[in-house]
């Protein structure tokens, strides 16, 4: 059983190839190329060796905006006539109005809204939590207050029942002394 030469071939997404080290494949893909053979005559996918990239990069440079530019320049520019571009910016026009209907139905804010927003609300909660912490240290005065008045009221409640209870006391022993004589 012989194993196939390392080299680069065509992936499970046919969008890709995969490297082959002759023993298993790698983590390694890129782009299929669209020529089969370079200058030297080489593949294009030993060529491709050295830009090797993994699957997430490749499908990032595919997705990028400076990808698309050279793929649009191969592709012949598509002429319009005036109806059809009219009818075209209609379209756009509807899906730009639908999504400002959305916008606008749900109470969402625009992108350079939101720092502004952000920044009102930061400053309301600002406030609340100042006026929060002022009636708070208000409501610690006033109970600390309610305790001190509660144990001066206890302290002369708790004399006045002393000198009751002295008074008769020393009401009754005037009264032995009295039956005494």
């Amino acid at each position: 059983m012989s194993a196939a030469p390392a080299g680069w071939y065509d992936d499970k997404d046919p969008r890709f190839v995969r490297y082959w080290d002759g023993q298993g494949w790698t983590e390694h893909v890129q782009l299929k190329k669209s020529a089969p053979a370079d200058r030297a005559g080489q593949p294009s996918e030993v060529r491709g060796a050295a830009a090797t990239q993994t699957r997430r990069a490749a499908r990032a440079a595919e997705q990028s905006p400076r990808a698309a530019v050279p793929a649009a320049q191969d592709k012949p520019v598509e002429k319009l006539s005036k109806r059809e571009a009219r009818e075209r910016l209609r379209a756009a026009e509807a899906r730009i109005e639908a999504g400002e209907a959305v916008v606008a139905r749900y109470q969402m804010r625009a992108f350079d809204d939101v720092d502004a927003y952000r920044a009102e609300q930061d400053q309301q909660l600002t406030t609340l939590r100042a006026e929060f912490e002022a009636e708070q240290s208000e409501a610690r005065e006033l109970w600390a207050k309610e305790q001190a008045n509660a144990r001066e009221q206890f302290a002369a409640e708790q004399a006045a029942e002393r000198l009751k209870g002295e008074q008769a006391v020393r009401t009754a022993e005037d009264r032995v002394r009295t039956a005494e004589q």
